[in-house]
Order: C-alpha cells, then sequence, then structure tokens
C-alpha cells in the first residue's frame, strides 16, 4: 500500500510538470510583409518610355518561358549536365542535406532518450582509505579492525546492468524552438540551394548565348575579310596600274590587318568561353568541342517569348533569396525563443532499472534487481549574466534579419525594374538594327545589280558590302545582348523552369 501511495505521488508530480508543458516563452514568428505594386509599370524609375504598357500580367504563374525560344538540343545536354556535375551545386545540395540532418537531431529531442548500459569490474579498496574512518567509528580495533580491513582490501568483481531513460519535458518551449529554428534553416539551405542552381543555369545560358553569338560574328566577320581582301587586291591592281596613288592600297591593307586581329581575338575569346562552359559543367578542356564548335544559327535567329510577368506580388513567393531570407528571420525568431526559455528550469523526468551483484550466478536474482524513477530540476539562479547577454544577443540578430529580409526585397525590386528598362531598350535598339540591317543589304543586292550591268566596278559592291556586313554584326550584338538580359529578367523574376528548356 505504502508502495503505490509513493507511486501516486511520483505521478501526480509528473502529472502536473506535463500540464505546464504548453507554456511557451519568448517571441512567437510571424512573417514579414512588405509592399507590393498593384502593376509592374508603377514603380519604375527613370524615362517612363521604357516602363512598357505591353507588359501583361495575370493571376497564373510567371509565364516568361524560354521554352520556345531555346529549341537547342546542345544547351538542353549542357544544362542536364550542370545539374548532375556542377560542384558549387553539389557543395550547395550537400549544405542542405546537413541541414536536413540537423533539423532531424532537433526533432529526436522531443522523444526519450534511452540507453542501456552493464559492466564487469575487477576493483579492489585502499587498505588505507577513507573507509578507515567508517571502522573506526563503528569502534573496532585491533585484530577484529585488521581482519575488516583485509576483507576491505581483497579484490571483488562487481556485475551491474541495466536501462537508463531521460525525458526532457519542454516546458518552456525550448525544445518546439529548437525544432523551428532547423526547420527554417532547413528551407533557408533549400532557398540557397534553389538560388544556386537558378544562378548556374543563367550564367551557363548567358555563356552559351554570347559563345553562339561569337561564332556568328566570326561568319560575318570572315566575310567581311574576304571582301577587304578583296578590295585590296583591286586597289593594288590600280596602284600598279598608275591609276592610283599608294595611299588607297595601303589603308585597305590596314583594313585587312585589323579584321585579321579582331579575328585572332574573337578565337581567343571563343576558346575561353568554351572553356568556361566545360568547367561550370564538371568537364576537362576540349571534352566538348565537337558539340561547341558545330556551326548553328541557333537561338539569334530565334523571336523571343513575349513578357507575360504574373502578378507583382509574386516576386516574393518565386525569388529564392527572398525565400531564404524570410526563412533566416523565422530562424532568427525561434533561436531568440530558445535563449528566453534557457532563462528558466529545465526539468529531466528520469528512469533506471538493472540489476547489480557481486555474484555471477546471482546477477538475475529478483534480489538483485534496483530502480529508481523520478523529475529533476536544473534551476539557473546565477551566471553573471550570460543567459540575458545571449537573450540580447539573440533580440539583435532577429531584427538583422528583418532588416536583411527588407533590403534583400527592396533589392529584388530594383533589380527587376532595371532589368525590364533594359529589356525594352534592348528590344527598341534590335529593331532599329534590324531595319538598318535590311536597308543595308538592299543598297548592297542594287550594287550587285548595278555591276552586272556594267554601271559600276566592283569596289562600290565591296564597299556596300561592308557596310552592310558591319551593320549586321552590330544587329548580332543587340541580339545577344537581349537574349543575355532576357536570361538576367527571368533569374530575377523567380523563374525556375530551366529543366523544362
Amino acid at each position: 500500500m505504502k508502495l503505490i501511495d509513493q507511486h501516486k505521488k511520483y505521478i501526480g508530480t509528473i502529472l502536473c510538470v506535463l500540464a505546464l508543458g504548453g507554456c511557451a516563452v519568448g517571441p512567437k514568428y510571424t512573417p514579414l510583409h512588405t509592399e507590393t505594386p498593384d502593376n509592374w509599370q508603377s514603380w519604375h524609375g527613370g524615362d517612363q518610355t521604357l516602363a512598357n504598357p505591353q507588359w501583361r500580367q495575370s493571376s497564373e504563374t510567371l509565364a516568361l518561358r524560354f521554352a520556345d525560344g531555346f529549341q537547342d538540343p546542345v544547351l538542353h545536354e549542357l544544362l542536364t549536365q550542370l545539374n548532375a556535375q556542377n560542384f558549387d551545386l553539389q557543395t550547395a545540395t550537400l549544405r542542405w542535406a546537413q541541414a536536413r540532418a540537423q533539423t532531424g537531431s532537433a526533432q529526436a529531442q522531443t522523444g526519450p532518450n534511452v540507453n542501456l548500459n552493464g559492466g564487469v569490474n575487477r576493483q579492489a579498496v585502499s587498505e588505507n582509505g577513507p573507509n578507515t574512518r567508517t571502522i573506526d567509528a563503528m569502534g573496532l580495533s585491533g585484530a577484529a579492525k585488521d581482519k575488516v580491513l583485509k576483507i576491505l582490501g581483497e579484490p571483488f568483481t562487481a556485475y551491474q546492468g541495466g536501462l537508463d531513460v531521460g525525458w526532457e519535458i519542454d516546458l518552456w518551449g525550448r525544445v518546439r524552438h529548437s525544432i523551428e529554428a532547423a526547420n527554417a534553416n532547413e528551407r533557408a539551405a533549400q532557398a540557397l540551394l534553389s538560388q544556386v542552381q537558378i544562378s548556374l543555369q543563367a550564367e551557363l545560358m548567358r555563356q552559351y548565348i554570347e559563345l553562339r553569338a561569337l561564332q556568328q560574328q566570326l561568319a560575318v566577320l570572315n566575310q567581311q575579310l574576304d571582301a577587304a581582301k578583296t578590295s585590296q587586291h583591286l586597289l593594288a591592281a590600280k596602284f600598279n596600274g598608275g591609276l592610283l596613288d599608294a595611299r588607297e592600297p595601303t589603308q585597305a591593307q590596314t583594313v585587312v590587318d585589323e579584321l585579321q586581329q579582331q579575328r585572332s581575338q574573337l578565337l581567343a575569346r571563343q576558346t575561353a568561353l568554351m572553356n568556361q562552359i566545360t568547367l561550370m559543367v564538371g568537364d576537362l578542356p576540349g571534352s566538348m568541342n565537337e558539340a561547341l564548335l558545330q556551326p548553328k544559327v541557333l537561338l539569334l535567329n530565334h523571336t523571343l517569348p513575349s513578357l507575360q510577368l504574373g502578378l507583382p506580388s509574386q516576386l516574393t513567393q518565386r525569388r529564392p533569396d527572398i525565400i531564404q531570407a524570410q526563412a533566416q528571420f523565422q530562424m532568427a525568431v525561434a533561436n531568440t525563443g530558445v535563449a528566453v526559455a534557457d532563462l528558466y528550469p529545465r526539468v529531466q523526468l528520469g528512469a533506471n532499472a538493472g540489476w547489480s551483484s557481486l555474484n555471477a550466478g546471482t546477477f538475475f536474482d529478483v534480489t538483485s534487481f534496483q530502480w529508481s524513477i523520478g523529475p529533476s530540476i536544473s534551476l539557473p539562479i546565477f551566471d553573471m549574466g550570460r543567459r540575458r547577454s545571449i537573450v540580447t544577443l539573440r533580440e539583435l540578430q532577429q531584427q538583422e534579419a528583418a532588416v536583411n529580409y527588407q533590403k534583400t526585397v527592396l533589392t529584388a525590386w530594383h533589380e527587376v525594374d532595371s532589368l525590364l528598362s533594359q529589356y525594352q531598350s534592348d528590344a527598341q535598339q534590335v529593331k532599329d538594327l534590324t531595319d538598318k540591317s535590311k536597308q543595308a543589304a538592299k543598297l548592297y543586292r542594287m550594287a550587285q545589280a548595278q555591276f552586272r550591268g556594267g554601271l559600276i566596278d566592283e569596289l562600290p559592291v565591296l564597299d556596300a558590302q561592308r557596310n552592310w556586313l558591319q551593320i549586321d554584326n552590330q544587329r548580332i550584338d543587340a541580339i545577344r545582348r537581349q537574349w543575355s538580359d532576357g536570361v538576367l529578367l527571368y533569374k530575377a523574376l523567380g523563374g525556375n523552369d530551366w529543366q523544362n528548356l
């Protein structure tokens, strides 16, 4: 009956402790919100002519996708290889995995810790140790004392084994806040992984665009060089015939030399771009020469997809850096809660059961069984203000995370606005240079017709050709900028559909 009463006391204590389990202390996380514009034109810096009213928005997700513009199997293979082999992406993936492991470790705090222990110890007690005081207190002396000391000094074997169970009762929310912080850290690591992936894919696409544009410029330059050499030969022949002085043939040779230098520079730049691409996909220099050197027109003759931007409010839900900043703020709030909870007593419910014996034969006897159960409390009293200082530190870190979130969002809006303006400017330049290229091509064809009709010699035809090729080279460069800025804009808007290319 007495034993039952004792158990009731223990159970009552445990129930009282558990009843306090919902008394979490510390701040409660509330997602940060920022103001968003009603449309993409209302928040615009600079000249309003670059705020295109044609920018479309809908309740659907971002629709500026490059799947319709990039019909390129080589690029698709590069992106696939990048996702599998890029070292920076592998590092970000491993960090996310580490964050997930930390989350699992934090969640494990909600359950009990169970340890199985056991041991066999051979030991002896000093005959001159503290036990002599106990013997003296018992009034033993002479032969009786010597006999007891001899017995105590004889080696003996002790056998023990059992289970230890410990469970922290989360009275003040320390464990819950720890789990919340770990979950937020995992989301931040996942957002960082997405950010790294999108950034790497965007950079790969930009380098690929530059490579293909450069190859088209090389093709145009080769035509310019052929035309310049032909002009130089014709002028040299006229000089030899006494029809010209030496100035014009010399100028023509200078043009040829300059074009040859430009060609050498473009070839070196091509090699550098190819090496950058192969490094990004984790491959050796020259390993992709066959694919990257194949002469293709590809994207530069394709039309960019129209801007269908979705709702401005979707920006904060799509951009990984904003998602990461929000998660970091939540983690800071949770860490503040952990620090505040550390100011309060920590209650541990413990239990132990097992066997202990000096004889292996009686180890599992009922009389060798022993147990204990009950709560323990740890109450911080004085630590020179260490815990309070940690609370202050966590509160300041929480404020910093909130400021960083606001800055990240505002930076995103400025980035999007700048790229929208640049994209609009690029589109106008492409249109203007396309019109100029068409006009120059028309003049070139007219000069060819006049030459075939015997109205002019070949030199005006070559001049018209060089003028057209020069303008067309500018057109190619403008298209390159538009495609590159389109990729950056898609990235700034939080686009993450690169795998569909």
